[in-house]
């Protein structure tokens, strides 16, 4: 199994590639790579749900 992280443009992305299962890419618009996740998205804030994109791949 293999990670990466990938930033672009204002997006973070996550990528999880195994070749026996399909691949998963979550992203968000509300952080980016190597930041911390604002405060309104944790229990110390508003702890809201940031916005998430899933996609997958076969």
């Amino acid at each position: 199994m293999l990670t990466a992280c990938e930033a672009s443009g204002d997006r973070a992305t996550l990528e999880v590639v195994d070749d026996t299962v399909p691949t998963m890419n979550l992203s968000s618009t509300a952080f980016t790579v190597h930041t911390a996740i604002p405060k309104k998205y944790t229990c110390d804030g508003d702890d809201l749900s940031p916005p998430l994109k899933s996609t997958t791949r076969h």
